[in-house]
């Protein structure tokens, strides 16, 4: 889906376009350090500064919908104009309003963006990163709310709490106002809560996807009963039940907009203690701090021990073995995850993934290999595998192809953690970690 598209699909729906612009100066210029441009449900006026200093100020501005090209268009040059101001950016080489936009449905990424609805993201990054004003946290500690650094700022004014965020960048953010609230089972029933906006009420279809315990899949879809609808505001509230057969061990409720596809929403709920080990472990900690530590928020090590915890969910016997000071030299190596014959060597990193990266695991593995005495044995296997944060590249990963080296990517970890939490059968998930070759 194309920007445009996803705006003009739901255009219906929203009332105001609102710009959040964060910029510094630089040489008399002021220079954009964030903008955030999200349209909104409700009508709203804002013209004016949200905080200033003599080198950094916070922007908002409220714009009518018909002037969503024309800021399209700012874009495509070098200045854009808020509240009055001329902030110059540095995006319109990397603007490509052509370009597929991303689909973020789940809780724990649209919160990043202070909203409780699904949405659709395109962030526009500059050719040239800005750099931080020097000095800067000083002005900042004086105002009336002192704050420690740019990244607070953005994070409060913004209404952000996007983590993985670039300076210089543009984000356009689009809602769609349909929102699967809640989704789990209750003896025989699945209990599910939609919201969705009031113009869209003769239009949302409900759909299911019902996995027996033999993993066989039952698809059916139905229309609202419309006696369970509850109007508050500009949203109705669903709330029902779906009859299941006590042999329904995993289910998919999937909301949808029945002439405009891209408008779909979707949960998924398990039975109780489907899946021994997360069920243990959220006894302990939250599903939350996890999939923090996955996103790479939290540092290296976080995520190396995150890494380390999901593939000990997979089914792996997992070995920590690249912290601190071992007897083999294993610089880029963390992990010995065994399973069968098979072992394999994982780097993990939240940095971008290069060829250094790569060749420096290679080299781990050719150490690991002669400390074991692999190479002499046929019947064992030694693979290697980076898992990252960051997005890679297709031309890393077909570099890395030709090396041996497999990459696994924010997407390929969320489809793992994913079928961890649904119990899939252990060959599908040990698929989704390395490849069906390497095992079976």
């Amino acid at each position: 889906m194309k920007v445009t598209e996803v705006f003009e699909g739901n255009k219906m729906f929203y009332k105001t376009i609102n710009v959040w612009t964060m910029a510094v100066k630089q040489n008399d210029t002021w220079i954009n350090y964030y903008t955030k441009i999200m349209p909104s449900f409700r009508v709203t006026r804002e013209t004016g500064k949200v905080i200033e200093t003599d080198r950094l100020m916070v922007l908002h501005e409220s714009f009518n919908i018909s002037d969503f090209n024309r800021i399209l268009e700012d874009l495509k040059g070098e200045k854009m104009n808020v509240c009055g101001f001329e902030i110059k950016h540095d995006v319109a080489r990397n603007f490509h309003p052509d370009q597929d936009v991303e689909y973020l449905y789940r809780e724990w990424s649209i919160e990043q963006y202070r909203t409780k609805y699904p949405l659709y993201k395109y962030e526009i990054r500059p050719t040239q990163t800005p750099s931080s004003p020097r000095n800067i946290e000083t002005e900042l500690m004086s105002l009336g709310k002192p704050y420690k650094d740019c990244r607070e700022v953005m994070q409060e004014l913004l209404r952000l709490k996007y983590s993985s965020y670039n300076w210089g960048s543009v984000c356009i953010i689009l809602p769609i106002f349909l929102s699967l609230r809640e989704c789990s089972f209750d003896q025989s029933f699945l209990r599910f809560t939609a919201e969705f906006h009031k113009k869209m009420a003769n239009h949302v279809v409900a759909g299911f996807i019902l996995r027996d315990s033999e993993g066989e899949y039952r698809r059916y879809s139905k229309p609202l009963n419309k006696d369970m609808l509850k109007f508050s505001e500009d949203f109705y509230r669903y709330e029902d039940h779906e009859p299941v057969g006590d042999d329904t061990i995993s289910a998919e409720v999937i909301v949808h907009h029945d002439a405009i596809p891209f408008i779909v929403h979707s949960k998924e709920a398990i039975r109780l203690g489907l899946s021994p080990q997360l069920e243990i472990f959220k006894r302990f900690w939250s599903e939350e701090d996890l999939l923090s530590c996955l996103s790479g928020e939290r540092g290296d090590k976080a995520f190396e021990w995150s890494i380390s915890t999901l593939l000990t969910f997979c089914g792996f016997e997992v070995l920590w073995i690249g912290w601190g000071k071992g007897r083999v030299r294993l610089g880029g190596a963390d992990l010995l995850a065994l399973y069968k014959d098979t072992i394999t060597v994982v780097e993990c990193t939240i940095g971008t993934v290069r060829t250094d990266k790569i060749d420096k695991l290679l080299v781990a593995m050719k150490n690991i290999e002669e400390t074991l005495g692999l190479r002499a044995k046929s019947t064992q296997k030694i693979v290697p595998l980076i898992y990252t944060c960051s997005e890679v590249s297709s031309a890393t990963r077909e570099s890395s192809e030709k090396s041996g080296v497999r990459i696994r990517g924010p997407e390929e970890i969320t489809q793992i953690y994913d079928a961890v939490t649904k119990n899939k059968p252990t060959r599908e998930i040990i698929n989704l970690v390395r490849g069906s070759e390497w095992y079976f």
